[in-house]
């Protein structure tokens, strides 16, 4: 098994710091702990891990392999120079720089070409992209120690106890008297002293980048000493060697190189300074040190305050500072430190060795300048290049007062702000949190023990700046400020200095009150509660500051020394409008005098008031042109009177921050709001803040040059309000400005305006403002506030919709604001989309944001808005997504889409580059984005696979064309290979996720093509190609990876060889012919290194699953899909069969399905498992795992299904042999075979339904070709017990299950009726056979499963008779039945065996009773819902009505085989069931619907305007009928049947009048015919039912026809139908014969000649009772005899004329055609052609149906003209009128039939009878024998009514004797030597009834005509 290769996770110190920082998703703790302890001595030494340059080791390079670190490298001369080269321009030693290279090959891949030039050294591009990666090691080295310590600080992290004993360790490392913290500061120092090597000045910019690394280097050491320091406080000794550093360089300001600096280097020195000041105040002020700190001796030095001769020292060093402003932050720590000390001393009074101290703080210490340390050499730079020898700062008493001022001039708290406000700080610094915790832990001390009230103002000023940038965004910052700083009842603090100074500093109390607010991503624990605690705040107010003007009038008087004003009048502070109250101050008001000057009169009076009140005023005030009335206080700034720009901007982002921190806070907000600063009237309803905000938003469109800020915040205030104020922020909207307004000139996909939507000036717009302000400066605030905006419209008309639906004006309503969205998502879609990211940005995160919020809009709306009002005429949430998808997918181009395309093309190479830059958030941002871009082209590929599956038109569309045809910085499109790139993105594996759906998506649709495109064209080259298959394959062959992302690559494997073969097969066979065996495959991956990594998918697959035990558990997912993949690999077999072949005969495949189909005992009991304890989550995750398990043992069946079947076709054996399967098959199939497993594997399966289907298809496979497999046993070989014991067990199991869902039973029911089959066929020798033992065993067994199916069966009809309504379709009904069937038949030909048991009999005819009655049941409910189903109207699926077909036709065929006489059932028994259960009316019923059905069929379809091809019926009137004719045939039945009305329905049903009128066709002709391709013709529907209707009426006239009701009943039915009989004579005489020759004729056809057998049948049995018909059939009679004459001689024509009729044959089918060129005998001719001689089979059958029609035509005219009377009576008796043959011998065509008709009939006769003697054709010789007989008769007694006729003159008598007379008795004779000719020749014919007759009828004529 190939290894997990730990190069991936810490090859490069890149990816040990993506393994750190939790970006790869494979790495497990035991992994990581590895990983890391792999490289703990090079962590150990930090960067002097990169050793310097050696001769010795340049040395060994001259070699052409070398070994480093223990594995060899090979190196070309090429190689060698390029490393050398390096090594002198970076300094970096040989062999690591060999190391480095050859690593750095491995990574870039993409290198290719390039490593083959000669000169690899002066390829300067190459050189400096390898320098850099160098570089890069070198900064990601000192990451991965600061990502270790910050992992041990979060005790909730998966690797915290991992990292906290490697830090640890590291931490302990003590070398050369030094500690790892030391020697990390010892590299920084020696940094900044360094300086470039002049050799290297070669390469242009090489000084900067090296100087510019130089800094990153220094800041990556600070960051790694600064976490140390939060944890553990450095050494007293330490902390001194830190300070006389920092004071050397001053913090980071003098470098050596620092004269190289560009801009952006100097940003990174400024860092690099903000850090050493925050080292040196956290080690000097650590957090647990406060002014109650206490003195403690016994520290043995481990804490400064506790070591005074290091505090001496530094102090000497803080006195020696001063001059620079970085110096200031030091020394406010320094001077909060010593009042520590100074306050502890006070408490600790007489404690030894703090004398110095004392001193020192009496400003008396002895100073020297040794103390301090040399300074980097540097140049082009204003600082003392050499130490200063007297201190910057002159001691004084109180030395800490003194450092504090010292401080303060040098503007310590701006500084703060700079370092606050640097890249350190801020929120994408990982370290951020404790960086501002440094800062918060100085300014709370300093805080501590001086009250900002007496700051001088400017140091004021800045403190309260310093303040809230410190905690602005910083959530648990403000929760600590207002849980443990917050004091409420102090005064004298820096929130109640400002409350104190409010308003009349406006600014100071807003701006730290917005910073308290909290932030968005606030722990749940305390979340929002931070903006609580603001606005409670400010809710009320208990003091007002002001500046009165001179005219206000107020007194003062003196109280407890203190001058208290008092004012004479109210006091308007702020100004009143029409909707806002202002704030006034009541008259005698008392107040405080602050100011000492005479000029202004500062008073804060004690009037409590709301301060959101007095903002919504001023807020007001700034809409206000001309304020009235007047306000009596100094408003220099124009605060209150609302134009101070910055005033509002603080205000609104208050409200902002407020709302956004928690947004439940709106409505209390609002409500306060309105109670407290409302008008007692207003002119509108709505509340003051939402008006006043959007006022403002309307009033800043109004100046020239509006305030996007202003702008930003209202609308931002405006949408966090949206969902508490609905209907008044919806009602703004649609008429706000700000709207955008339609681009006509742009195409948009949705066919809508939006008309009643309000557009203003365009100059005030969204759109123009972006174009002409944001895209200038760079900044998109406004845009992405409208973004957020527009998501939350999104969002909250989904709310909407519901109560749209309720009520009417609520849904005139939603119109409106469905209008108001479209018009923003026109502006989104057409505009910003497309454009954004060409845009100019200040700051690269806004364009990552822009898309993201874009992104998520659309999303949004695809998966929510659904298909509602998509044809709707007005817009609607429907249309409006379908414009969007329809805008993407089809109508919009390259410019409307390239921006998704880029995205997912280039975004993570951009966020790879951004995490390389050390850019975490913005990376994740772009990340975002790409992923976004991912989902959305899944959603919009997902709704066109939607398009697919309903039948669209369109082959493909225009985005997934332009994603194929993409070509991003090269000439062949390569989009599909920067998709498959994303599975090496190492940072965030949903993008590889997200893009192998994608992939996989791409397959799908496209494979809808008509042109399908081969994607191994855009995978680019054929190494480009390999690298993607080859990570793919490594990805998924790594069983750590993520679930999804293993289950997605699966996904991709399987269907690639579903949709793309050819790139399929690449994957399967990745270089490999033949598949190597897991043990060799492993000693090569051993040998090679990942760059030669080939093993194919397939054996990836088989790896995957030797770890089946630990997923299946783990991650079910991938197993299953594994599995998935595998079935489909056999499935498409014929596509890489050679690759099966060897797959197929490696034993681990069979092994793991082993494994997987035995698991049975893991599945846990469905009641048992499921306890009261267990959590949703954990049941969750089980049933996921559950559903996996049974999904993998259904895909294990499926592909030994799929093998059996492959074997069993590429060998042709029989299911008795096995000897070509593989080894592993045979042995697994042995074990399965046991029946006990068996039966362990029905009773486990059955649960499941998919799973159940795979063990159906698996033991139908398995019983059909490896028989001998699965069901054979020592004992017996042919395997029918086994089969047979587990057949017995499904139909038990099938009895036991309750509640079984349909498909499951289904599934069941088909599985029991295979076996069934399989069953019978093991036993067909025996069937065959005259084994009587044998017969008996067999005919037991399956009575015996007939009689378990039968009890199955009643079980089944409670399910039916419940799902008579229900639209689901019962599809075991039909193969139940069937089952029933196969058994019965088998049965019937044993039914002695039966019988002869012990109550056999009984035994049998109650099983095949009560059998009757559950089908008569089953019939009666399937009527019922046949014509349900059937019904106008009916929205019943095709499949679901075509299964009650099958089921119908199935249970009729059931009931005629039980109706069977050879089943030994009465009639009587059966016929009461089906009287007890109505069943003759059910058929009745069956046959009525039926007819209706079918004619509406035809008519619809005949009518229909589109061409058709082919006719559809639905056969319940013909499957009606043939039971009709089945009981027509019975008796009893048949009398039944008419008792039960059978007639009315033959007489009045939806064909009747189509009868009447006589329409009924023979054939229906449909397609638009032509001579080239002709129209098809099938036989009518309604024909055959018609013909259906005689055949029954036939028989019910044969079976009881003696009845006098069934006589006038079938008369009726003629007479009804007499059209469409003459219609068929005339038919059949040739009235539809073409005119041109022979051509096919239509009375020659089978249904025209079927139809007139029955009509002829019906008039045979007519006349048979003709003397009780006279009064009402004579008219009848006459037709036909006059219809039948003209078709006997048109028949005489035809059988006089075979070849004739021969020509004129009309086949109807395939069946037919097929026997028209069927012909009895053929030759060659001289030429050696062949010549076909004799009759076809076509002719041969239609012969013998006219001579039936002929002998029914005959016999019906015998008895008709009362042969009998003529021949056996008197002639005084004879009916002389019923002469009908006319009296001659010619023969005439289309005249009656005459004497020589008949005469002739019996010579064709003859000449048949001879021929088929003769063995020279086959003629139907019974047929020609009753023919000749009936012609003999009719010819003799015509002749003798003719010749004694009374009534004809005695001449014309004789006339007809002698023209006649002789001719008869002439083929009389002739007929009689023939037939004893034929009785010599052919004994086996029985002519002698014949010969009888024909002598018989000899004599008469003799008798009458001869004597005398």
């Amino acid at each position: 098994m190939v290894q997990i290769d730990q190069d991936s996770l810490s090859g490069t110190y890149r990816k040990l710091f993506d393994t750190i920082e939790g970006r790869v998703d494979s790495c497990s703790t035991d992994l990581f702990q590895t990983v890391v302890e792999e490289r703990r001595e090079q962590l150990c030494q930090g960067l002097d891990s990169f050793k310097k340059p050696a001769t010795q080791d340049r040395s060994k390079l001259s070699s052409s392999s070398v070994t480093v670190s223990g594995k060899t490298l090979k190196l070309n001369q090429q190689d060698r120079d390029l490393i050398c080269r390096v090594s002198d321009i970076t300094g970096i030693n040989e062999l690591q720089c060999s190391l480095l290279w050859d690593t750095y090959k491995h990574e870039h891949p993409e290198l290719g070409d390039q490593l083959k030039d000669e000169l690899l050294c002066e390829n300067v591009e190459l050189m400096l992209n390898f320098i850099t990666f160098y570089m890069e090691e070198r900064l990601l080295l000192l990451e991965c120690i600061a990502s270790l310590e910050r992992i041990s600080l979060d005790s909730q992290h998966p690797y915290a106890a991992i990292a906290v004993d490697f830090m640890g360790k590291l931490k302990k490392d003590s070398r050369e008297g030094r500690s790892f913290a030391e020697r990390l500061f010892a590299q920084y120092a020696q940094l900044t002293r360094s300086s470039v090597y002049s050799q290297t000045h070669a390469f242009t910019a090489w000084p900067l980048f090296w100087a510019k690394q130089n800094l990153k280097e220094q800041k990556g050491l600070l960051e790694i000493l600064l976490l140390f320091s939060l944890t553990k406080p450095f050494k007293p000794e330490f902390v001194l060697n830190i300070i006389q550093e920092l004071e050397s360089d001053s913090f980071g300001t003098l470098q050596t190189s620092g004269y190289l600096l560009d801009k952006e280097g100097i940003v990174i020195r400024e860092s690099v300074t903000s850090l050493c000041i925050l080292l040196s105040v956290n080690i000097v002020v650590p957090p647990g040190l406060t002014i109650e700190s206490t003195l403690d001796p016994s520290s043995l030095n481990d804490n400064l305050l506790d070591t005074p001769n290091m505090i001496c020292r530094i102090n000497q060093l803080a006195l020696f500072m001063g001059t620079k402003n970085e110096h200031s932050v030091f020394l406010l720590a320094w001077s909060y430190f010593l009042t520590c000390v100074d306050t502890a001393l006070t408490a600790g009074a007489n404690i030894k060795g703090y004398e110095e101290v004392q001193l020192l703080l009496d400003g008396k210490q002895n100073l020297s300048s040794n103390i301090l340390i040399d300074r980097p050499v540097t140049r082009g730079t204003d600082f003392e290049v050499l130490q200063p020898q007297e201190p910057s700062i002159t001691q004084t008493a109180n030395m800490d007062r003194t450092f504090a001022g010292r401080a303060l001039k040098l503007n310590v708290f701006g500084v703060v702000s700079d370092i606050l406000e640097d890249e350190v700080c801020s929120e994408e610094d990982t370290n951020s949190y404790g960086y501002r915790s440094i800062m918060m832990h100085l300014l709370q001390g300093f805080l501590s023990i001086t009250r900002p009230l007496f700051l001088p103002l400017e140091s004021y000023t800045q403190l309260m700046e310093a303040t809230s940038l410190l905690y602005k965004n910083q959530g648990t910052l403000c929760h600590i400020f207002w849980t443990e700083h917050f004091n409420p009842n102090e005064h004298t603090s820096l929130i109640s200095t400002a409350r104190g100074r409010f308003p009349v500093f406006f600014n100071d109390l807003t701006k730290l009150l917005t910073s308290l607010s909290g932030s968005v991503d606030e722990d749940a624990a305390y979340k929002g509660e931070s903006a609580i605690k603001v606005f409670e705040y400010l809710s009320c107010l208990p003091t007002i500051t002001v500046i009165l003007k001179d005219s206000v009038e107020i007194s003062a008087v003196e109280e407890n020394n203190r001058a208290i004003i008092y004012n004479q009048y109210f006091i308007n502070v702020t100004y009143e409008t029409n909707h806002v109250l202002g704030i006034r101050i009541p008259e005698a008001t008392s107040g405080a005098l602050l100011s000492s000057s005479q000029e202004e009169r500062v008073i804060q009076f004690s009037y409590e008031y709301s301060g959101w009140h007095l903002m919504t005023s001023v807020l007001c005030a700034f809409m206000q042109e001309y304020p009235n009335p007047l306000i009596n206080v100094k408003d220099d700034d124009d605060n209150l009177k609302g134009g101070n720009l910055t005033t509002i901007t603080l205000i609104l982002e208050l409200i902002h921050k407020l709302l956004l921190h928690n947004p439940a806070l709106a409505k209390p907000l609002v409500e306060h709001v309105e109670v407290n600063a409302a008008a007692s009237i207003k002119n509108t309803p709505c509340p003051v803040l939402i008006s006043t905000l959007c006022n403002i938003l309307t009033s800043c469109s109004r100046i020239p040059s509006p305030p996007i800020e202003i702008q930003t915040l209202a609308l931002k205030s405006i949408t966090q309000l949206l969902p508490s104020y609905r209907d008044e922020v919806w009602g703004y909207l649609q008429t706000a400005p700000l709207l955008p307004h339609s681009n006509a000139s742009k195409s948009v996909s949705v066919k809508f305006r939006a008309p009643s939507v309000y557009t203003p000036n365009s100059a005030t717009q969204i759109q123009h403002i972006v174009a002409k302000t944001e895209c200038t400066t760079g900044r998109y605030t406004l845009l992405i506030a409208f973004l957020d905006m527009v998501h939350e419209l999104v969002k909250d008309i989904q709310i909407d919709q519901l109560e749209s639906n309720e009520n009417r004006l609520t849904g005139i309503r939603h119109q409106a604001q469905i209008e108001t969205l479209y018009v923003c998502l026109h502006y989104i879609m057409l505009d910003v989309f497309p454009s954004y990211s060409g845009w100019r940005y200040k700051k690269i995160s806004e364009r990552f944001l822009i898309g993201i919020k874009v992104l998520n809009i659309f999303i949004d709306i695809l998966q929510h808005f659904g298909e509602l009002g998509v044809n709707s005429p007005t817009l609607s949430m429907g249309s409006i997504r379908n414009g969007i998808l329809t805008n993407f997918l089809y109508d919009g181009g390259l410019y409307h889409v390239s921006p998704l395309l880029d995205t997912i093309s280039e975004g993570a190479n951009m966020a790879t580059g951004l995490y390389k830059i050390n850019h975490p958030k913005e990376a994740e941002r772009c990340e975002k984005l790409t992923e976004l871009s991912f989902m959305f082209t899944t959603l919009l590929l997902q709704h066109r696979l939607v398009e697919i599956t309903r039948g669209t038109t369109r082959d493909h569309s225009t985005f997934e064309r332009l994603m194929l045809e993409s070509a991003v910085g090269s000439a062949n499109p390569d989009f599909l290979l920067r998709i498959a790139k994303h599975i090496n993105y190492r940072h965030n594996t949903a993008l590889a996720i997200q893009a192998t759906n994608v992939f996989i998506l791409l397959c799908k649709t496209t494979a809808t093509w008509k042109t399908v495109p081969n994607f191994v064209q855009f995978l680019g080259n054929s190494d480009q190609a390999q690298i993607i298959i080859r990570s793919y394959i490594r990805t998924a062959l790594d069983h750590t990876q993520d679930d999804k992302l293993l289950t997605s690559i699966w996904q991709l494997l399987t269907i690639l060889m579903e949709t793309q073969p050819s790139l399929a097969i690449l994957f399967l066979d990745c270089g490999d012919k033949v598949m190597p065996s897991p043990k060799s495959d492993t000693r090569r991956s051993a040998q090679n290194n990942t760059s030669s990594f080939s093993i194919p998918a397939t054996r990836a697959a088989l790896d995957i699953l030797g770890h089946w035990e630990t997923l299946s558990v783990m991650k079910p997912t991938v197993v299953s899909t594994v599995l998935l993949f595998l079935t489909t690999f056999w499935k498409t077999a014929f596509d890489h069969y050679a690759l099966v072949e060897s797959v197929r005969s490696d034993g681990a495949l069979w092994t793991s399905l082993e494994k997987i189909l035995f698991n049975i005992s893991n599945e846990p009991d469905t009641e048992s498992s499921q306890s009261v304890e267990t959590n949703e989550k954990t049941q969750h995750e089980e049933n996921i795992r559950q559903r996996c398990l049974n999904l993998s043992k259904s895909y294990a069946m499926r592909i030994i299904a799929y093998e059996i079947h492959l074997t069993a076709g590429k060998q042709k054996i029989s299911s008795s042999s096995g000897n070509d399967y593989p080894t592993g098959l045979k042995n697994l199939m042995q074990k399965i075979s046991d029946p006990a497993k068996l039966s362990a594997m029905r009773k486990s399966y059955l649960k499941d339904n998919f799973l159940f289907k795979s063990f159906k298809i698996f033991i139908e496979a398995s019983s059909a070709h490896a028989s001998d497999l699965i069901w054979a046993t020592k004992t017996n070989t042919s395997g029918s017990a086994v089969l047979y014991e587990f057949l017995k067990g499904l139909i038990e199991q099938a009895n036991a299950v309750e509640n079984a869902a349909l498909s499951s039973y289904s599934i069941l029911i088909h599985f029991i009726r295979t076996l069934i089959e399989d069953w019978i066929d093991k036993h067909k020798t025996i069937l065959t056979g005259n084994d009587m033992t044998a017969k008996k065993i067999y005919s037991a067994q399956a009575f015996d499963i007939l009689t378990s199916l039968c009890g199955l069966l009643d079980r089944e009809n409670f399910a039916l008779m419940n799902s008579i309504c229900d639209r689901t379709s019962i599809r075991y009904h039909a193969p139940l039945l069937e089952s029933i069937m196969l058994c019965l038949r088998t049965l019937s030909g044993t039914i002695e065996s039966v019988v002869s048991t012990n109550n056999g009999a009984v035994r049998l005819q109650t099983c095949l009773s009560s059998l009757t009655s559950a089908v008569c049941s089953s019939f009666h409910v399937l009527v019922i819902k046949a014509g349900s189903y059937s019904a106008p109207g009916s929205k019943i699926e095709e499949s679901i009505a075509d299964s009650c077909i099958r089921d119908v036709t199935i249970v009729v065929s059931l009931l005629e085989e039980l109706i069977d006489t050879k089943y030994l059932i009465p009639v009587d028994v059966w016929l009461n069931i089906f009287i007890r259960h109505n069943t003759i009316g059910s058929l009745l019923d069956l046959f009525y619907g039926g007819t209706e059905i079918l004619v509406n069929e035809v008519e619809r379809q005949l009518s229909s305007s589109k061409e058709i091809y082919s006719f559809s019926i639905t056969p319940y009137a013909r499957t009606a009928l043939y039971f009709l004719i089945t009981l027509s045939n019975i008796p009893k039945a048949a009398k039944r049947l008419v008792s039960s009305n059978l007639f009315d329905s033959l007489c009045n049903n939806s064909l009747t009048s189509r009868l009447q009128q006589g329409v009924v066709d023979l054939f229906i002709r449909f397609g638009r015919g032509s001579i080239n391709e002709p129209a098809f013709v099938e036989r009518n529907p309604l024909h055959d039912v018609w013909c259906q209707m005689l055949c029954v009426v036939s028989n019910v006239m044969r079976s009881i026809g003696a009845s006098e009701l069934i006589l006038h009943q079938t008369v009726n039915f003629m007479q009804i139908y007499g059209t469409q009989i003459g219609k068929a004579f005339s038919n059949a005489n040739g009235a539809n014969d073409s005119i041109f020759g022979l051509t096919p004729s239509e009375s020659l056809s089978s249904p025209l000649l079927e139809e007139i057998k029955f009509i002829n049948m019906i008039f045979f049995s007519l006349s048979r009772s003709l003397d009780r018909l006279s009064d009402i059939a004579t008219n009848l009679f006459i037709s036909y005899k006059d219809c039948s004459l003209l078709l006997l001689q048109r028949y005489l024509y035809f059988f006089t004329h075979p070849s004739h009729m021969q020509a004129q044959l009309y086949p109807v089918n395939n069946v037919e055609r097929h026997l028209a060129e069927q012909f009895s005998s053929t030759e060659s001719d001289k030429e050696g052609e062949t010549v076909v001689k004799g009759s076809s089979q076509l002719m041969k059958s239609i012969l013998k149906t006219t001579m039936v029609i002929s002998h029914y035509t005959l016999s019906s005219l015998l008895i008709l003209t009362k042969v009998n009377t003529i021949l056996l009576k008197d002639d005084s008796d004879w009916p002389y009128g019923n002469t009908i043959i006319y009296p001659d011998m010619r023969v005439t065509m289309g005249e009656s039939a005459s004497f020589g008709t008949l005469v002739e009939y019996i010579n064709a006769g003859m000449t048949m009878l001879t021929t088929s003697v003769d063995n020279k054709e086959e003629y139907p010789v019974q047929e020609i024998l009753d023919v000749i007989q009936d012609c003999a008769l009719l010819l003799v007694s015509q002749s003798a009514l003719w010749i004694c006729k009374p009534d004809m003159k005695k001449e014309s008598r004789l006339e007809i004797a002698m023209d006649n007379i002789m001719d008869i008795v002439e083929i009389l004779n002739k007929s009689m030597s023939t037939f004893n000719k034929l009785d010599e020749n052919t004994p086996t014919l029985d002519l002698k009834a014949h010969s009888q007759l024909i002598n018989t009828l000899r004599m008469f004529l003799s008798v009458h005509f001869f004597t005398n």
